[in-house]
């Protein structure tokens, strides 16, 4: 299988340095001039207000307990019939009937509809032959059934489990006739996978939910590459939701209050970063924004710490889907993601 829907993709720059020639003084041989990349700031781009007096808070966290969400998600969601279950130490899977699943573990809640879950691999945002995000339109509103509506199902379910979903989001509008058009485009690319597909039957939202903390996107690493999901969606039809994702989601308390450096010495490295590539190629950069970064403690998984950073959209073409170049907007210097 070629695609996956909710892993994050990968997509590793190569960039091939070509040695450059030097003058030769002796034989009056000429400088040759030496094309570096050329960034382009497209239209809109500006750097962040920043709050009074440059000082922001920093955060600690921890995850929530996802294991209370089961018994709330179970009466919410009407899944009485359980076909079969297992459980092991910090995991939990339930099937149940009309092919619903539901598996929790310590830094993850899922439930989906498998027929729902299979079509929503339908929209490929990595930058590929399997793209299909032209195919699905993030403004049509399916007649009698508005993205309100459906986010207001989302909404209810967090009520029920104790938790506020981000309001933060983009919905993709998926039906039959477009996912029919994807998965031919998948078999041309040569997934033989496609063949045999199951395409829902119907209309549905796929939510992608932005998390924020005081009014700031929170990012992890996993949103640096190009084509990356949000840790926390939803799959919404008339008839309610089909699928629920929440992933390292935590509850965070007050840490410490930082100082941050002006976001143009933030521009200076991202300059810096690309001008001493040596290509003809142009970097585009459309944004700079004030957020948070939520970093693992690899000494406790379920803790995390919340800085603020500079988070820089760029696209390497045109064509190709955003990454974000995070850097420390406490210490001005850039982030290496590994």
């Amino acid at each position: 299988m070629k695609r996956k829907m909710s892993s994050a993709i990968l997509i590793v720059l190569l960039i091939l340095c070509a040695g450059c020639g030097t003058s030769d003084a002796g034989h009056g041989e000429e400088i040759s001039e030496v094309p570096t990349m050329q960034i382009v700031y497209e239209n809109g781009y500006s750097l962040p207000q920043l709050p009074l007096g440059q000082e922001i808070i920093t955060y600690t966290g921890e995850s929530i307990d996802y294991f209370q969400w089961i018994e709330p998600a179970e009466q919410f969601l009407k899944l009485e019939d359980l076909i079969d279950s297992y459980e092991e130490e910090n995991y939990v899977e339930k099937r149940f009937q009309d092919e619903k699943m539901l598996s929790v573990a310590n830094d993850q809640f899922f439930f989906y509809t498998l027929d729902y879950v299979n079509s929503a691999d339908f929209l490929q945002l990595a930058s590929s032959e399997f793209y299909t995000g032209d195919l699905f339109s993030t403004s049509r509103e399916f007649k009698g059934f508005s993205r309100e509506e459906a986010f207001e199902k989302i909404q209810a379910f967090g009520a029920a489990v104790g938790y506020t979903f981000p309001e933060k989001y983009v919905a993709y509008a998926m039906d039959t006739e477009a996912m029919e058009k994807a998965n031919q485009r998948f078999m041309e690319a040569g997934d033989e996978s496609a063949k045999g597909a199951t395409i829902a039957q119907g209309e549905f939202y796929r939510f992608f939910l932005q998390p924020t903390k005081d009014d700031l996107d929170i990012f992890r690493k996993e949103d640096t590459y190009m084509g990356a999901e949000t840790y926390v969606g939803a799959l919404v039809s008339k008839e309610g939701l089909e699928m629920i994702s929440a992933a390292y989601v935590c509850q965070y308390t007050p840490d410490e209050i930082v100082k941050l450096v002006d976001p143009s010495k933030a521009q200076d490295v991202i300059e810096r970063k690309y001008t001493d590539i040596i290509s003809e190629e142009k970097i585009y950069i459309s944004s700079c924004d004030l957020c948070y970064y939520q970093k693992e403690n690899h000494r406790n998984q379920k803790e995390v710490r919340l800085s603020p950073i500079y988070a820089f959209s760029i696209k390497t073409a045109k064509k190709n889907p955003e990454m974000k170049i995070f850097v420390d907007a406490c210490t001005g210097e850039e982030i290496i993601v590994e």
